[in-house]
């Protein structure tokens, strides 16, 4: 296959001899599909919901939420999403239940927290979770 040849390859290859799994993180969906399609043998992706790099900074646009659930969606391993709060553009329950609807049973997100203003950010995340889950 293709990617074979290509450097990253044989850190994939590093990474399952020393016994684990392989991943690419990326902002870009696309890359998902330049793996998937190359031959690379990775266990999952992690993906970020906004496309930063593409537009030179912190730009948050809905066309990349709907790049990055395609994305998702065209894969069988595990993808954990990541920026669906888009540094707090997004309203957690919104970005929640957006997520919910389009990523597969064996996925995940990872949120990240800055609590200086607001003690219980993390508790307050969580129960809205929970009340997307219990839909």
């Amino acid at each position: 296959m293709m990617g074979r040849g290509l450097p990253g390859w044989d850190c994939v290859k590093y990474v399952h001899g020393a016994g684990f799994p392989a991943r690419v993180r990326t902002h870009n969906p696309a890359v998902v599909a330049w793996t998937e399609r190359t031959g690379w043998e990775l266990d999952l992706y992690l993906l970020c919901f906004c496309n930063l790099f593409a537009r030179g900074g912190e730009v948050f646009l809905s066309a990349d939420h709907e790049a990055a659930c395609r994305a998702i969606q065209s894969v069988d391993k595990p993808v954990p999403a990541v920026k669906v709060m888009a540094a707090r553009r997004n309203g957690p329950r919104e970005a929640i239940s957006y997520l919910l609807g389009y990523i597969k049973c064996q996925d995940a997100t990872v949120a990240g927290f800055c609590t200086k203003d607001h003690a219980h950010q993390v508790f307050d995340t969580v129960a809205l979770a929970e009340e997307a889950l219990a839909c």
